[in-house]
């Protein structure tokens, strides 16, 4: 990812708010058709896409299906760190992907220390459905 490439990230996030985000990330690498998390497993952590494209699949491995295509910028496995604790689809990535990983309690940390990140972020998941 190129330094400070924000304007990638959803709109309603602010550069200083993206920063932030950057620095309390690690980065994980996905090669093409890797999983990135299963539909039902436990979550732990939610991700921004630094790099590449990312489907989303509903019905499990046997007979999945496509319900959606995420960008760089978007960001994805929030959902089931704002309620339910499991996944509700499975990610798998398309390319080469490169994430930003925002572990569990960090997350919890940010939503409880930063209430303007915490709506925006919740307004994004509620626009998009959910995923």
């Amino acid at each position: 990812m190129k330094e400070r490439d924000y304007n990638l990230i959803p709109d309603a996030l602010s550069e200083d708010e993206m920063e932030l985000l950057h620095g309390l990330s690690t980065q994980r690498k996905y090669c093409d058709s890797e999983i990135i998390f299963n539909e039902k497993s436990v979550a732990d952590s939610m991700f921004i896409i630094a790099k590449g494209h990312v489907d989303i699949l509903l019905g499990g491995a046997d007979g999945a299906r496509k319900v959606a295509t995420l960008r760089e910028g978007e960001f994805l496995g929030e959902m089931a760190l704002l309620g339910d604790s499991h996944r509700n689809a499975t990610a798998q990535a398309v390319g080469s992907v490169v994430l930003w990983v925002i572990g569990r309690d960090i997350f919890a940390s940010l939503l409880e220390n930063d209430r303007l990140l915490a709506d925006k972020l919740m307004k994004s998941n509620r626009e998009r459905g959910g995923r």
